[in-house]
């Protein structure tokens, strides 16, 4: 095995001491414990910043998360707090904010964000990236300024991000029967992962069982349940009920209103990077208005469907674009949003080659300059109290084109990169039936010069 490529040993000891390690990646190891460091020291700045500034560096989310904690550890519901549209496991998670320090949760967010990192460290090492790749790849997992702001500032995103993460390693080593328990906690703890069950199940389908076929008899035969297959859809199905039934017996409706139905019915008409708020909020009372709450699941459901019979067998890039398609058609999206998608970047990074070629970068800065163009017509609507909501509305509809832009670019060029790399393989099959004929040929007319 090449040594740029051999997976490192997963015993405990060296996952607890990565000094032990003596391989090509052991440059990475400082790191892991800089980026923590670093998301350390900007929580720290944060605590100083809530006193100093006016605007807090606090996320809104964390102090709600924290009530609930607080609510949770009086014997009460955590759903007393205001705006508290959560798993009650994660006000449970923070109950230390109340007894160790209130900023417990970040450092235990941020925690999980390095974590999430070396989850995304074991996938590259199965994916078999060279050394270099490797390194442009962790850089972007352990010092995504996104992830550091959002870790940091005390949303809970990074909990996702190791969930969703450790199923993909879980899957990805064919087992499905712990996969599928992991799976049903992420769904219990947030909806959006759903839209990963097609592709996993899918991906249960061993190449022999798929084998060559097209058309309405592959569809059937990635459908027909085999061992893995019932052993995923099984537990997660036992771990999502367990947790769910659980605090349903606690809670009771108000857990499943708050937890689920919420975000099912949710109609967000305050300004956010999606464009769907100007339309709902213009057609309030109309009786298109229910019509128009649905319509966004249209295309998630399209390309969720699409995508997943078409690149299941390539598990990080179809949960990133599952998830990438989620956010951008959804009816609400905010920064963190983009967390969820760019939890699986450096996974799809190796698949375009680095350095990115001029036409994905020219679309990243075009991504980036579409999101400042939001933020600041955002910022004189919201601050500066300026009649703009029409123009956020547009800066709302320029970053979806541009989203909408990436989406076809990055799938259009793994396509060509697919077809490219199946060139030489077909070539070699028809190379190898070529030489088998010649060797059949050659055997029939040795056959037919004993015969005379």
């Amino acid at each position: 095995m090449d040594p740029m490529t051999e997976i490192e040993p997963s015993t405990a000891e060296n996952i607890i001491d990565f000094s032990k390690f003596n391989t090509p990646y052991s440059f990475l190891y400082d790191h892991f414990g800089i980026a923590f460091l670093f998301r350390l020291f900007m929580i720290i700045y944060g605590e100083f910043h809530d006193q100093a500034l006016h605007l807090n560096y606090t996320d809104i989310d964390y102090r709600v998360f924290s009530d609930a904690a607080t609510w949770v550890s009086q014997e009460k519901s955590p759903y007393n707090r205001d705006t508290y549209r959560y798993t009650p496991l994660l006000a449970y998670m923070l109950l230390p904010n109340n007894f160790i320090h209130p900023a417990f949760g970040k450092a235990l967010f941020a925690f999980l964000d390095v974590v999430a990192a070396y989850l995304t460290f074991i996938i590259l090492q199965r994916m078999k990236v060279n050394k270099d790749t490797m390194k442009n790849c962790m850089m972007v997992a352990l010092y995504n300024p996104v992830a550091i702001n959002v870790s940091t500032r005390g949303n809970a995103e990074s909990i996702m991000s190791v969930l969703c993460l450790l199923n993909l390693v879980l899957h990805m080593d064919r087992k499905c029967l712990l996969s599928g328990l992991v799976f049903g906690l992420s769904v219990h703890f947030k909806i959006y992962p759903i839209c990963y069950a097609v592709p996993l199940y899918f991906y249960c389908t061993s190449e022999r069982e798929e084998g060559s076929s097209i058309g309405m008899k592959r569809i059937i035969r990635l459908l027909t349940p085999n061992k893995n297959k019932i052993a995923f859809v099984l537990s997660s199905a036992l771990s999502f009920c367990i947790l769910t039934g659980l605090f349903y017996a606690i809670y009771g409706q108000e857990f499943i209103k708050e937890t689920y139905l919420y975000h099912l019915t949710r109609r967000d008409i305050q300004h956010n990077f999606s464009p769907w708020f100007y339309i709902l909020r213009k057609t309030v009372g109309s009786p298109y208005e229910q019509a128009l709450n649905l319509a966004p699941f249209v295309p998630q459901v399209a390309f969720w469907i699409w995508y997943s019979f078409k690149y299941f067998r390539d598990l990080p890039f179809v949960c990133f674009l599952n998830t990438f398609v989620f956010v951008i058609f959804n009816k609400v999206c905010t920064v963190q949003y983009f967390m969820w998608y760019l939890t699986f970047l450096p996974l799809v990074i190796p698949k375009f080659g680095y350095p990115l070629s001029p036409r994905l970068k020219s679309l990243g800065y075009s991504w980036f300059g579409s999101m400042a163009f939001w933020l600041g017509t955002a910022y004189l609507f919201e601050f500066q109290q300026q009649e703009v909501l029409f123009l956020v509305w547009v800066a709302s509809l320029l970053f979806m084109a541009v989203n909408i832009m990436m989406l076809l670019t990055v799938t259009d060029i793994a396509s060509v990169r697919s077809k490219l790399s199946a060139t030489p393989k077909s070539q070699a099959a028809q190379e190898v039936n070529l030489n088998r004929r010649k060797v059949a040929a050659g055997d029939s007319t040795a056959e037919d010069k004993k015969k005379i």
